[in-house]
């Protein structure tokens, strides 16, 4: 099944109506769930990361927070567990979670290159490759903590590709879960999206999210009662500025104190309680 929208909040309603509509009922790890199998997402306005259909309220306070998280590299729960409590139910005896990203794509070492420089480097060499690919399942800790770890990494591997001179970005995931897991994935993922094109120096183009299992949890349900998408403006949905150069080179140092439209942006929701 293919889903999609022109902006964050259109595509995000359109996932709640496909759930309601085709969604089936299965028992998980986690409890009773409405799944779809097999999905992928596509939005076409990858800037546009800010949810504002009612329903959802998203939290874009919490979002800057898990996005400096991630370039932190940290994968001790206790910084993002301040914002969000539930980090500390799935943290392991020493605190620690698995589900990093930036740890995975920023600092992990593969033959002494990171895997955001690696995609760089490959694409500014071949533009038209189809193999610039990064995972987040390659390491010893999340292959043997596949039974009994309560944070096993969602997310599989990523792929950029160059089509028409922008940057699409696909992002496949084994398991994904519509309230909390998706829309906070996807302005992360579009971040970095947008990152990886300012160091390429072509346009974003567009954003690809693959699930093998899409689903949201019974306390959720009655969320699919009242979702109806309407003609949200565009630019609410835009919370950041356009990535400058000199914006991925700070965030990668997560100097923050650089004057730009887009720290300036990320700043504000950064320091919001």
């Amino acid at each position: 099944m293919e889903i999609v929208g022109e902006t964050i909040t259109e595509l995000y309603v359109n996932i709640l109506k496909s759930l309601k509509n085709y969604g089936h009922i299965r028992i998980s790890r986690a409890g009773k769930t409405l799944e779809l199998i097999n999905v992928s997402t596509v939005l076409k306005n990858p800037r546009t990361r800010h949810i504002i259909e009612p329903i959802r309220k998203h939290n874009l306070s919490y979002i800057a927070k898990e996005i400096d998280w991630y370039l932190s590299g940290n994968y001790n729960a206790e910084p993002i567990a301040r914002a969000a409590k539930f980090w500390r139910t799935v943290q392991d005896t020493s605190g620690k979670v698995n589900s990093n990203y930036g740890a995975k794509l920023f600092y992990e070492k593969i033959y002494g290159e990171c895997q955001f420089d690696r995609v760089v480097s490959h694409l500014k060499k071949f533009p038209n490759s189809r193999r610039a690919i990064f995972f987040f399942h390659l390491y010893p800790m999340d292959w043997m903590q596949m039974d009994d770890t309560k944070d096993y990494v969602c997310t599989i591997y990523g792929h950029a590709i160059i089509n028409d001179g922008k940057l699409d970005l696909l992002i496949y995931m084994r398991s994904n879960d519509v309230i909390w897991g998706w829309s906070n994935d996807v302005p992360f993922f579009t971040l970095l999206q947008e990152m990886l094109a300012v160091e390429l120096g072509v346009p974003v183009g567009m954003y690809y999210h693959h699930a093998g299992s899409m689903h949201i949890y019974e306390n959720f349900f009655y969320k699919l009662q009242g979702a109806e998408f309407k003609n949200f403006d565009l630019n609410s949905q835009i919370p950041f500025a356009p990535l400058a150069k000199e914006d991925v080179e700070a965030l990668r140092r997560r100097d923050y104190s650089i004057k730009t439209p887009f720290m300036e942006s990320f700043l504000k929701w950064l320091k919001a309680p």
